[in-house]
């Protein structure tokens, strides 16, 4: 396991499988659960495989799409529905989201239908583009660390050297530089996040 996080009321604990390429979940509570509108059952106490489908990256149903060693993780979770996942991987260069609800969701400017993965975070290209263009075509380089919080998903750029961020609220939410706007490789603490400069930032954590 190289990832992990808990649905908001504690009964859910995704963690990503590295060597096995893909997502599992452990139900920590007494009843079955249930994932992607019913078809992924969750017997209590048991372990179950969300997604992960050998080696490879690509975009598809969760049955078939494949997340070749995956790293980040962060559960959305929003009013109290579980939307689905943000994951990371070997790819180096996207943010995936798997869709558990029935209907599509947009984010980055990326449709994510039901029960289907998608890169809404990432253009497949190893450079730094900036902060104007949607999430779907800015580029990232070696996403690793992923932390949603209200709403904005922060995603700790290896390569970089940068935390960036992306409004998930809306479907077409803005982009952000939010550490080392600069790209200076170096390490300077401070107060003021202007001023803070990174070296292979790798993990994310909120409380």
């Amino acid at each position: 396991p190289w990832a992990l996080d808990l649905n908001a009321d504690g009964s859910l604990l995704f963690f990503t499988e590295y060597a096995g390429s893909n997502l599992k979940v452990v139900n920590l509570s007494a009843t079955t659960k249930t994932l992607m509108n019913g078809a992924i059952s969750v017997p209590a106490g048991q372990v179950v495989k969300v997604i992960g489908n050998g080696g490879g990256v690509t975009e598809g149903s969760y049955t078939s799409a494949k997340i070749q060693q995956p790293k980040g993780l962060s559960v959305y979770e929003d009013a109290g529905v579980l939307k689905g996942f943000f994951i990371s991987s070997y790819n180096r260069d996207v943010v995936s989201f798997v869709n558990n609800t029935a209907s599509t969701i947009t984010i980055g400017d990326k449709d994510v239908e039901s029960g289907n993965l998608r890169w809404v975070f990432g253009d497949r290209g190893y450079r730094y583009n900036g902060d104007s263009n949607p999430g779907k075509l800015t580029s990232l380089w070696d996403p690793l660390g992923l932390e949603l919080v209200d709403n904005t998903l922060y995603v700790a750029s290896y390569t970089n050297a940068m935390v960036r961020s992306l409004d998930v609220s809306v479907a077409n939410g803005a982009v952000g530089t939010t550490i080392n706007k600069e790209l200076i490789y170096d390490f300077i603490s401070s107060n003021n996040p202007n001023d803070i400069k990174l070296m292979t930032p790798t993990y994310l954590a909120s409380h």
